[in-house]
């Protein structure tokens, strides 16, 4: 990342942090995307799926440059609008609008369309809209934005269907998976142009799905587009949005009552969950994730041995179990081991171990013990997390000593007044290295800094994804990060999507921002 960039990115990450109370267990942050069909069993062509949504926390907003939350904006994006590329689950980015989008240089990418495309109001898909809508996007500076599309500082076509995006910085490897967001999904100019904001009337996008009812704040109706590029692969005759309130038993009883076929669900709510034809399908979260971020340029955790015995003292399965019902994943690198980019060698990296905990503190220096003190997220579950740490800890001779705040953000990120803290959110793609490892971040608790890793940061940067020396870099990237223990890992929070499994399937679990929702693109009716 340029040094801009990553000054930039401070006041959005106190956001972030400000943010992270709404956050509860079961749900994470993570990178946009939906997968592709795949092939099922009979289903019903004109079935319409149920989904219960609550409308009071995240309002629908029908234009990506008003829009607000980014994963709201992105499941209906990807439904109304479509992608240039589609991120799958694991990580991966596919070709959907764009047919190929390559790297040029570090500030240069270069895209190429799908040809014969046109959005749902018959104006064609081509270089010129989109231009226009990545310039449109620009100017509006929506917060539902990622930083680094700002980078992004003109567009060039090249006949019908190419384009050139030039960038201020060396970050064209950060910038690349916006192709896969809402904020370069393509909208018909002339449908902007005619300045009407219903979607029935006046629809914006090329994508699998059109409006066809909408009630504010109570209930969204789409049904399927004809003129969708990909019709033949969607499996679903339209999507009804029904109203359930968040965070009650509301939404468990409409799907036992036959009121709605899929719901977003959390563990915790598992055994409610049991009986009367109810699945579930759960995944890790790729960006929620229970960790500890140290203060590694300060005494005692700038010695590496007692951040790696601390890392052997926690007892990841016991965690797993006590706070996330057993169906997390154990940390054991910067990614779930669902993502493309996990490093096999990493398995079980620091399985818990106290005597050789109690053996790195005495090579040390500290064989008769140390004490640290923390300030833990104000959330249950990140105070729990402490807790737990506190008991197991105590095993291996560290005193935890934790504390209160009444301003979190100043007291641990800002004045860095304690030794550690802890947290259940992590970022996606770079940022997942970027932001808790280099200077100018607020989430690197206490300015730490490596040669070795700011130039594999800047490597990774310069790279596509689709690259085989990316995943290379962030091999290297992570492995240093785990041999030198830069943090306390705990474990991948599971999110849970639960379905009338008599009703529905090819049900499958998609992240594009804080909360998991089911893929629209492999989901069915069954006949």
């Amino acid at each position: 990342m340029n040094g801009r960039s990553c000054h930039r990115r401070v006041s959005r990450a106190l956001s972030t942090l400000l943010l992270i109370g709404a956050v509860t267990l079961g749900f994470g942050a993570a990178t946009p995307g939906l997968s592709g069909a795949s092939g099922t069993a009979a289903y019903n062509p004109d079935g319409t799926l149920r989904y219960a949504y609550d409308f009071t926390q995240s309002p629908l907003i029908f234009d990506p440059a008003k829009a607000t939350v980014y994963d709201t904006g992105v499941v209906l994006g990807q439904l109304l609008y479509d992608s240039l590329l589609r991120q799958q689950p694991n990580g991966a980015l596919t070709p959907e609008l764009a047919t190929s989008a390559t790297i040029v240089n570090p500030e240069t990418i270069s895209v190429t369309l799908r040809p014969d495309v046109k959005f749902q109001d018959g104006t064609p898909l081509n270089a010129a809209a989109v231009q226009f809508t990545i310039e449109r996007n620009l100017a509006a500076k929506s917060i539902a934005f990622p930083p680094e599309f700002a980078d992004i500082s003109s567009v060039d076509t090249d006949g019908n269907l190419g384009l050139t995006l030039h960038l201020s910085g060396p970050d064209a490897g950060a910038v690349y998976p916006d192709l896969a967001g809402l904020e370069t999904m393509p909208v018909s100019p002339t449908a902007v142009a005619r300045n009407d904001p219903n979607p029935i009337t006046n629809p914006l996008g090329a994508g699998p799905f059109r409006v066809r009812q909408y009630v504010s704040d109570q209930s969204l109706l789409l049904t399927k587009s004809s003129t969708y590029w990909n019709a033949k692969d969607i499996k679903l005759g339209g999507i009804e949005f029904v109203q359930a309130t968040a965070g009650t038993p509301a939404a468990i009883n409409q799907l036992k009552a036959g009121t709605v076929d899929v719901i977003t669900s959390d563990p915790t709510q598992l055994d409610a969950l049991k009986g009367g034809g109810i699945e579930t399908s759960i995944a890790s979260s790729p960006t929620s994730k229970l960790y500890f971020p140290l203060c590694t340029t300060q005494s005692p955790l700038d010695n590496v041995k007692v951040r790696q015995a601390l890392n052997y003292g926690l007892n990841k399965t016991a965690i797993n179990k006590a706070l996330a019902g057993g169906k997390g994943e154990p940390a054991s690198a910067l990614v779930p081991s669902t993502s493309n980019l996990y490093p096999a060698n990493l398995t079980n990296s620091y399985a818990y171990n106290p005597t050789k905990a109690k053996q790195l503190l005495a090579e040390a220096g500290y064989a008769k013990g140390l004490t640290l003190t923390m300030i833990p997220t104000p959330l249950p579950v990140t105070q729990s997390l402490a807790e737990i740490a506190q008991q197991e800890w105590k095993q291996i001779g560290v005193n935890l000593e934790i504390k209160t705040s009444s301003n979190f953000v100043q007291d641990v990120f800002v004045n860095h007044i304690v030794d550690l803290t802890d947290s259940n959110v992590v970022r996606s793609g770079l940022d997942a290295i970027s932001f808790l490892y280099t200077p100018g971040h607020l989430g690197d608790l206490c300015g730490y800094q490596n040669a070795t890793l700011t130039s594999l940061i800047n490597q990774i940067g310069a790279l596509a994804p689709t690259s085989p020396q990316y995943v290379k870099l962030w091999d290297e990237a992570q492995d240093f990060v785990v041999k030198n223990a830069l943090d306390v890992w705990g474990v991948w929070l599971p999110t849970v999507i639960a379905y009338n499994g008599s009703r529905v399937g090819g049900i499958q679990t998609v992240i594009p921002g804080v909360t998991a929702y089911p893929d629209f693109f492999t989901a069915y009716v069954k006949k």
